[in-house]
């Protein structure tokens, strides 16, 4: 499967959409193909902000919007990094 670095979009990093994710750096993620890979990140996410205590929000994740968030398809992940099927590593992670 590719690899797919979802990246924010710079000038809509202060879009209001993003109070809605724990984290708003760069993801890689090994997905079947670009709407998997977003839905793979937002799930993380969504994981991250229901164990946040007083982080409640129902609106939809940035992570699924193309305006906010762009997609590349990358020949291996980052620093030659191996990503298993459905792993999403984020850039704080690096």
């Amino acid at each position: 499967m590719p690899i797919f670095l979802l990246s924010p979009v710079p000038e809509f990093i202060r879009d209001p959409a993003w109070e809605t994710s724990p984290d708003n750096g760069d993801a890689w993620v090994n997905g079947a193909d670009e709407a998997e890979a977003r839905g793979l990140v937002a799930g993380r996410y969504e994981d991250a902000r229901g164990n946040t205590p007083g982080f409640n929000n129902p609106a939809p994740s940035p992570w699924l919007d193309t305006r906010l968030v762009a997609a590349k398809v990358l020949d291996g992940g980052p620093n030659g990094m191996d990503i298993q099927n459905g792993v999403v590593i984020a850039d704080r992670q690096m």
